[in-house]
């Protein structure tokens, strides 16, 4: 396998670069609300939330076109995984979803500020594990590929 020709391929959002500064954003604000006293801020993250929300959304549809792209190209993709990996980006973005309302809820149903980012660091922790197995199928569907270009 050329792993070059993975990182050529694949799109800019792919690299995760973005996401990551995002979720370090959102650790630092939380963390800064909580040094200095200054919360609960439930509606300034509900803000940050929706915003990464956006940003974990548009990466998520472009990984979906990216493996379109790979299966018209006649790479294999394990459906089932292909399905879950699918299903997972809803379930993400749904979680995110369902915690924006209950921030920006006015009762705040979190029982206290620390579980705001208790619940956020469990979607973190999740999307990585997706991410790694994402990742996996994508080496190997375009190991597969290159295998067939090299018996043609």
């Amino acid at each position: 396998m050329n792993n070059n020709r993975i990182q050529e391929e694949v799109p800019q959002s792919f690299h995760h670069e973005e996401i990551h500064e995002a979720i370090n954003e959102l650790k630092t604000f939380w963390d800064e609300v909580n040094q200095y006293g200054q919360g609960p801020k439930y509606e300034e993250m509900s803000l940050k939330l929706s915003q990464f929300r956006s940003l974990l959304a548009n990466h998520f549809v472009e990984e979906q076109f990216f493996l379109l792209s790979l299966i018209k190209r006649g790479a294999r993709i394990n459906q089932a995984q292909y399905g879950q990996i699918l299903e997972e980006h809803t379930v993400f973005l749904e979680r995110l979803a369902d915690d924006i309302e209950r921030l920006e809820s006015g009762t705040h149903r979190f029982r206290n500020w620390a579980s705001v980012w208790d619940e956020f660091d469990d979607i973190i922790d999740q999307i990585a594990v997706h991410e790694v197995a994402e990742q996996d199928m994508i080496t190997a569907a375009v190991e597969f590929q290159d295998e067939q270009i090299q018996r043609q």
